[in-house]
């Protein structure tokens, strides 16, 4: 089981530590789990946390989501792990990053979107605290 749980509004997070490589970076991030979020995005603040610098990502591009448009840098292959020791599970899935520096003002939590969550066995019950994450499987079939 990957563990789980909820903040402060109630929303179902899971914390798990992105890898970019092209930073060397890796810092542990509480990712709200988005069930209609297609994409996973980097915010700006944990973007800024993670030093995710977004002059080396090459060039942003526009997408539209719920707080209207947005540019944002796509990072091709991103190992994303969660849990610790025998618990342990990485998937690899593309994720838009937000840069800080254009967006210093946003403190919304970065989203977990299906590319990761679609590996899942997800059960949500808000109103009694529980949230049960069982990875099905990995991208890569281990």
């Amino acid at each position: 089981m990957i563990p789980g749980g909820f903040d402060n509004h109630g929303r179902p997070t899971a914390r798990a530590t992105p890898y970019f490589p092209v930073h060397g970076s890796a810092v542990p991030v509480t990712f709200l789990i988005d069930t209609g979020s297609t994409q996973t995005i980097v915010m700006p603040l944990d973007a800024s946390r993670l030093r995710i610098d977004c002059s080396r990502l090459g060039r942003p591009i526009l997408v539209n989501g719920i707080g209207g448009p947005s540019e944002v840098y796509i990072v091709k292959d991103v190992p994303i792990t969660f849990g610790e020791g025998a618990s342990k599970y990485t998937f690899e899935t593309d994720v838009r990053v937000m840069d800080p520096g254009a967006h210093p003002l946003i403190k919304l939590p970065s989203i977990l979107g299906a590319g990761v969550w679609r590996h899942w066995n997800l059960s949500i019950c808000a109103d009694v605290g529980h949230l049960a994450i069982d990875p099905r499987r990995s991208p890569d079939g281990l």
